[in-house]
């Protein structure tokens, strides 16, 4: 009973998983192409993410890891590669191209994929964590500064899709515990994990930038208050004015 469950739990979890990857980057895909543009967007996250899940893939493949995370980063480097053709076409005004384009890319990320999990299969351990995990995790977290810095350099939010970080930590937690479920030792556990427990807390981060970059838009609120004390002086000379026994009016010159 207890393997049934846990081969359920990890079933359910695989899913979860494949379809939060599959399906993180089709809100900013829409968002993208609703205005054909993808401004507010950083490249340097696209690009570097797709690459990290390039390795994490080979090092699944390489050593065989469930199926589900192979499936959950090959859908999201698909979707990955939609955002580099729309980065590429939208720009030069070569929209036609997109769709080729995309597939374009894909199909070389399989390729690079497969070849490159072959290779690790009969690699060191060292080049295998190395490469399949450290090196993602990195790629994972210098993706999102870019992001960070359009936040903070524009001060404003516009053009991401907050949508892509739900997902993103949804997809993340479940393919975590699909290789908890299946690692033998805490050990393994983490180094197997790290790229997705990255991009936990990077998302954690970026949430909290963008929390710091709407409020640091709401505080200019008393940039209004030097046109209220104009008023408010025109109203008390008016006050004193009419305390004397005169009025604006009054004193205006026949």
């Amino acid at each position: 009973m207890e393997t049934a469950a846990m081969d359920a739990l990890v079933t359910c979890a695989g899913i979860v998983g494949a379809a939060a990857f599959g399906g993180m980057m089709i809100p900013q895909v829409i968002h993208n192409h609703r205005r054909s543009s993808t401004a507010g967007l950083s490249a340097g996250l696209v690009v570097l993410w797709h690459l990290a899940a390039l390795l994490y893939i080979a090092y699944a493949l390489a050593e065989r890891e469930s199926l589900w995370v192979v499936t959950s980063m090959g859908c999201f480097c698909a979707t990955l590669a939609v955002l580099e053709a729309q980065e590429l076409t939208f720009a030069r005004n070569l929209e036609r191209w997109l769709w080729p384009l995309a597939l374009l890319l894909s199909a070389l990320s399989v390729a690079a994929s497969a070849a490159l999990g072959t290779l690790l299969r009969t690699a060191p351990l060292s080049a295998l964590f190395a490469f399949g995990t450290v090196l993602p995790s990195m790629l994972f977290a210098a993706g999102f500064f870019p992001q960070f810095f359009i936040f903070i350099r524009r001060r404003s939010i516009a053009g991401y899709s907050f949508l892509v970080t739900f997902i993103d930590v949804l997809g993340s937690g479940a393919n975590t515990v699909v290789i908890g479920a299946q690692m033998e030792t805490r050990d393994m556990f983490f180094v197997s994990s790290a790229p997705f427990i990255t991009i936990i807390g990077l998302h954690v981060v970026l949430l909290l930038i963008a929390a710091a970059v709407i409020l640091s838009k709401a505080e200019p609120e008393h940039a209004g208050d030097a046109p209220l004390s104009a008023e408010l002086r025109f109203h008390d000379a008016v006050e004193r004015r009419v305390t004397r026994g005169t009025s604006p009016a009054a004193s205006e010159p026949r």
